[in-house]
């Protein structure tokens, strides 16, 4: 048994010693490739490398590709210091690149870097560079040599004729085909919002098509009838629009009381509506313990007499009421509760508590006009509104007139037009005239004439007086003050002496010189009156307008 052990041990050694020897006579030659997915048309370098450490006389491999999927361009280097390279056909479909290495050395590093390029028509396929022959030699004989090749995928940058390329496979997708390598694409239709067709009622469906924006297929899909719809439980009329449905219904009403300090109701659970309503029927007189109710709906009318109110002095308000309110903690009496008042639509204050609100005009959409512009009426209220300078259109001709172009109004009447005067006056205080009966120009324009007056009230010592003047020509009146006799401010009324005191010459003796300056102002005044008088008749402008529609 020992000796069996021994032998066992000794075989176990030499076999140890061995493996180191075995690895060492395994030479490697490795192929790899600097793309591993490519293009028809591109270009590819296979790097091939060796390693080991035992020196060779000689080695060789066939490197094999498919000459349907490539074509031998060249080596990327020189050839290297360790062997040089040959293309030798092979089978006639394939090639084989024959690398021999000549010289006896250890070599580890790259033998070769040979090009290829991927034919324009190459298989769409992953294509296997593999080695044949791989074998090698040195002084003792053969040697092992290992080959480990690589594999790259071959595809193609797809070409299509045009956007509208794709065609319609069913109802869900679409294709289109590559002009280079008749590779078909197929995608989901890309559907767009849809258009109505047909538009759903509440009792009837509708139907809406969709297109596909890159094929341009259709299809059509079924939109569920919408149903009436009831804004509560109580409503009989359908809200959708165009739909007239209605249906009977009948009001929820609550069995209990509701109420406030004017009566009690009973009022539906769904729209709110009241029936039954009434003023509370008193109960017995509030006391110092009880209140006192209503017989019917147990409203608090009264709180017991022990609890004595402090009823608010301002009032309270909301958007609808206004009221008094007890003021004690966990009283809530209120009293004098009712609607706000308000004189019409755009009153914006309650006349009772003041409440403001928001009550915006409603203008008549019509425009009203005069010479100073035109300006909108509140149908409400008779209120106007800010008023707005006219826009004029064309000049008057002798023909037309001047019109805004907003509302309407003549601002000038047409040339031609020959005035119609009023048989009475017009005037302001200080001067009259009489108006076009058409037009409302005025005309004969001219100062009020005044008479002496008449005295109304005498002055006194401490009070003054007043007299009356009227125009001789219009028969407009104005009033002036008569100065109190003792006021050492007073001044003589023009036209006339103060009351009492005699009038002195300011000059005695020679040429009244301040009486002909007096007049000459007054003929020129006179003339300057008519020339303006003559110019505004000949011009027959519209000086105040009048109100078109």
């Amino acid at each position: 048994m020992k000796k069996f052990i021994v032998m066992a041990l000794c075989v176990l050694l030499l076999l140890i010693a061995a493996v180191p020897t075995l690895a060492a006579n395994e030479t490697v030659i490795k192929v790899t490739a600097d793309k591993t997915e490519l293009q028809r048309g591109e270009t590819v370098n296979f790097t091939v490398s060796i390693s080991g450490d035992t020196p060779f006389t000689s080695v060789m491999v066939g490197l094999n590709f498919d000459s349907n999927v490539f074509e031998y361009v060249a080596p990327a280097t020189p050839p290297s210091t360790v062997g040089s390279f040959m293309v030798v056909p092979y089978d006639g479909t394939a090639t084989e690149v024959g690398l021999f290495g000549m010289t006896p050395a250890t070599y580890n590093g790259v033998i070769q870097v040979i090009t290829f390029k991927v034919k324009s028509n190459a298989p769409l396929k992953a294509v296997k560079i593999t080695g044949e022959g791989a074998s090698g030699s040195n002084a003792d004989g053969s040697i092992t040599v290992k080959f480990t090749g690589t594999e790259v995928a071959i595809g193609c940058k797809h070409q299509y004729p045009d956007k509208n390329a794709w065609s319609k496979i069913d109802g869900t997708s679409h294709r289109r085909v590559c002009t280079k390598c008749q590779t078909p694409e197929v995608e989901p239709h890309n559907w767009d919002d849809g258009t109505v067709k047909k538009e759903a009622t509440c009792v009837s469906s509708g139907t809406t098509v969709y297109t596909c924006s890159d094929c341009n297929a259709t299809k059509e899909e079924t939109v569920k009838a919408q149903g009436h719809t009831w804004s509560n439980d109580c409503d009989t009329t359908c809200n959708r629009e165009k739909c007239t449905y209605t249906r009977e219904t009948t009001h929820k009403f609550s069995t209990e009381w509701s109420s406030n300090g004017e009566g009690h109701w009973h009022e539906c659970t769904s729209c709110h509506q009241k029936k039954d309503e009434a003023k509370h029927t008193l109960g017995p007189a509030a006391t110092e313990q009880k209140p006192q109710t209503c017989t019917v709906c147990n409203y608090v009318i009264a709180s017991a007499s022990s609890h004595t109110h402090a009823m608010s002095a301002g009032w309270i308000q909301d958007a609808i009421y206004h009221w008094h309110r007890c003021e004690k903690n966990g009283c809530s009496h209120v009293t004098d509760k009712t609607e706000h008042v308000y004189d019409n639509n755009c009153d914006v204050d309650c006349n009772i508590c003041g409440y403001i609100r928001l009550a915006p005009h409603n203008y008549n959409p019509e425009w009203r006009g005069d010479t100073r512009g035109h300006w909108r009426v509140c149908v409400s209220c008779g209120a106007d509104s800010e008023i707005k300078p006219h826009t004029p259109g064309d000049e008057a001709t002798m023909d037309t007139p001047q019109i805004c172009l907003d509302c309407q109004f003549i601002i000038k009447r047409e040339l031609s037009h020959v005035h119609t005067l009023s048989e009475a006056w017009g005037g302001d205080d200080d001067s009259h005239w009489k108006s076009c009966t058409e037009c409302g120009e005025a005309d004969c324009v001219e100062l009020h004439q005044w008479d002496a007056g008449v005295i109304v009230k005498q002055p006194t010592e401490t009070e003054q007086g007043s007299t009356i003047k009227t125009c001789t020509v219009c028969g407009r009146e104005k009033t002036e003050v008569l100065p109190a006799l003792n006021d050492p401010n007073a001044t003589t009324p023009q036209g006339g002496d103060a009351p009492g005191t005699p009038q002195e010459n300011s000059q005695s003796g020679g040429f009244p010189w301040h009486i002909a300056g007096i007049a000459a102002a007054v003929l020129l005044l006179i003339g300057i009156i008519l020339l303006v008088i003559e110019f505004v008749r000949s011009r027959k402008t519209n000086m105040h307008g009048k109100y078109s529609k």
